[in-house]
């Protein structure tokens, strides 16, 4: 007789990205360059949440690359960090024509029991462009 094995799939999330204060609406958006605020965050998935309802549904993010690129060259660049202040002020680098390239590093996730456990191969890649 065979034995039916259910196997969860690791957790997954989605990053939310918040300019000036409102969360973009789809990472095909552009942004003006005189946006003052970016902030990164990351909420797991509705199936994550459902499959792992002992996790919180925020994640973690340990680290993240943010950047602004002007052709194929790094203007400016920060790692940034979830323990950090929660936003960060690139636009004074930012022109008409570059992109915020925002690159999750380290996602970690915590059950509600406070246990912290390190989401692992969940590196994800956006590009904003700046118009």
């Amino acid at each position: 007789m065979a034995q039916s094995s259910t196997k969860r799939a690791r957790p997954d999330y989605n990053p939310v990205i918040i300019i000036d204060g409102k969360p973009l609406a789809d990472y095909k958006s552009t942004i003006p360059p005189s946006t003052k605020k970016l902030t990164v965050k990351g909420q797991l998935t509705d199936r994550s949440r459902q499959d792992y309802p002992e996790l919180n549904s925020t994640v973690i993010i340990d680290k993240a690359v943010i950047s602004i690129i002007r052709a194929n060259r790094i203007v400016a660049s920060i790692n940034w960090k979830d323990s950090q202040s929660s936003s960060i002020d690139l636009s004074e680098r930012a022109q008409t024509g570059d992109r915020f390239v925002i690159q999750f590093v380290d996602v970690s996730t915590q059950t509600k029991d406070g246990i912290i456990n390190n989401l692992p191969n969940t590196e994800k890649l956006y590009q904003i462009p700046i118009r």
